[in-house]
């Protein structure tokens, strides 16, 4: 292969190879950053996950001492009520003192008013007797869930209402009750007492909650008991049998992401803790946007600085490109011919230079074919230049159609003149029957000459050399091709001399 070409693919290769390389070395920076910001965004979510599971296990005993207070209270009062033959309770005055004794009692006790009313139904839902009113207005309960739940239910488990206004007082509470039975289990009643929202509200709100966080208590049943900051549609909406709310109830503790809430229908983090004594869950969720705040303003800037970095490599790359284009112009510019894109005389002398001493090396023969357009000076001085360089380069295009193995050169010598150089690998022929086709060739192109002497088309002349290197020099073959041609000439253009010294 030529060295020209060896040295314009080695180019095109180099330019393929920095491509290839830039390429993926843009891709895998890319790849790269984008895994390192996404592990960062998971250990962000999994320690944050940790700290508010820490926080919901917090709450949860929190909440579990407070409706230990209330069941405690309650536990207190059962023994001490009175019921005659029939199961009815007796002496409401005596009850009322006595709930009255246990609220005063229990309140200064622990030095809050988280708790409100006691109150005492019979069987059929008639308030009996209540801490604070005496005598009170007839008022049944009998509709009321707590009521019905304890009716059918013959267990001493504590029930949590969700919230509702208290008929007392109008703030809102949760009902903490309990089933009144004697010993056959038969159904005599209930009592309960009011746990005010306004001790979770102060509770909850020493947080340090972030925008949009919340903490709730949720029934296992489903149903919400409170949430901060408060949002009425949490309390109107069952979760019996969502997905994830199962299981957390399965998993009893830990954390997940929600995508969407089916409150607010935001992404968000939550941990959860299932009491160890009551049916009640306790969550605390922050919004995903708030956790990965820094990390979005981090991974931002170091996004920015990969694509900064990306787009400087990629302008080094494409000015590296542009130059090795240069290169490769330059270097085709050195050995070809601008205007037929044939080899130049100077790639010629080194083609040539380096085939002979191959042939010599291998004891093989070297031909050339020496190529003149007849007349052509008359075709250019009567057509023009333009119709000339146009003449000159079809009948290039059909040197390379003919000649394009391997081990043949077709070069512009200059002016009308061309050369093909033959290895002896590369022969199909004769290098003389060879340079008849080509000739015939050309003819056919069938580009009109008026002004010729030899036909009414274009036509060439050719020069055959045939040299087996020896002690001679490569010029001596161009030499020999040379006086080939001048004979093809004198002897009447368009067709073919061969040099006499050629075997």
């Amino acid at each position: 292969m030529p060295r020209r070409h060896l040295q314009s693919q080695y180019l095109r290769n180099l330019k393929r190879l920095l491509l290839a390389i830039v390429g993926i070395t843009i891709v895998g920076l890319g790849i790269a950053t984008s895994l390192l910001l996404l592990k960062e965004r998971q250990t962000i979510l999994r320690n944050s996950g940790a700290n508010l599971q820490a926080i919901a296990v917090t709450l949860s005993k929190e909440a579990d001492a407070t409706l230990d207070h209330g069941a405690a209270s309650l536990e207190r009062i059962k023994p001490q009520l009175k019921f005659d033959d029939r199961g009815q309770l007796q002496d409401p005055d005596a009850i009322h003192r006595l709930l009255e004794t246990e609220s005063n009692f229990y309140n200064r006790a622990i030095g809050s008013d988280k708790f409100g009313h006691m109150e005492v139904f019979d069987a059929n839902g008639f308030v009996v007797a209540n801490s604070d009113i005496h005598p009170f207005a007839t008022t049944n309960v009998a509709d009321r869930k707590y009521f019905q739940h304890h009716r059918i239910n013959p267990d001493n488990r504590l029930y949590i209402s969700q919230p509702h206004l208290s008929e007392y007082s109008g703030e809102p509470i949760l009902h903490l009750t309990k089933r009144l039975q004697d010993t056959e289990q038969q159904f005599l009643g209930v009592i309960g007492i009011h746990l005010k929202l306004s001790h979770f509200d102060s509770l909850y709100g020493q947080l340090d909650l972030n925008d949009g966080s919340h903490v709730t208590l949720l029934r296992t049943d489903g149903w919400g008991v409170f949430r901060y900051p408060q949002m009425e549609a949490f309390y109107k909406r069952s979760l019996a049998g969502n997905r994830r709310f199962n299981k957390m109830l399965a998993q009893g503790s830990g954390y997940l992401p929600i995508n969407p809430s089916p409150y607010d229908g935001v992404r968000r983090l939550v941990a959860y803790q299932i009491s160890d004594s009551y049916p009640i869950l306790n969550l605390i969720s922050v919004p995903e946007a708030q956790l990965l705040r820094h990390w979005r303003r981090q991974s931002l800037r170091t996004l920015s600085y990969a694509t900064l970095g990306g787009l400087m490599l990629l302008g080094l790359t494409l000015f590296t490109y542009h130059q090795l284009n240069r290169l490769q112009s330059t270097l085709r510019a050195s050995s070809s011919d601008p205007l037929t894109g044939l080899a130049n005389r100077r790639e010629l002398d080194r083609r040539l230079t380096d085939e002979w001493r191959r042939a010599r090396r291998k004891r093989h023969s070297l031909s050339m074919l020496f190529i003149d357009i007849d007349h052509f000076k008359s075709y250019n001085d009567h057509y023009g230049h333009q119709a000339g360089d146009d003449c000159l380069v079809r009948v290039a295009e059909a040197l390379q159609q003919q000649f394009r193995r391997g081990g043949e050169l077709v070069c512009r010598y200059g002016g009308e003149e061309f050369v093909v150089l033959l290895s002896q690998d590369s022969l199909t022929d004769r290098p003389e029957q060879m340079a008849d086709q080509l000739r015939l060739r050309i003819q056919r192109l069938g580009l009109k000459h008026d002004y010729s002497d030899t036909a009414e088309v274009v036509t060439i002349s050719l020069g055959v050399a045939t040299l087996i290197p020896m002690d001679n020099e490569p010029a001596t073959l161009i030499r020999l091709a040379d006086e080939a041609l001048y004979q093809a000439k004198r002897n009447g253009r368009n067709q073919v001399a061969l040099a006499p010294t050629s075997p």
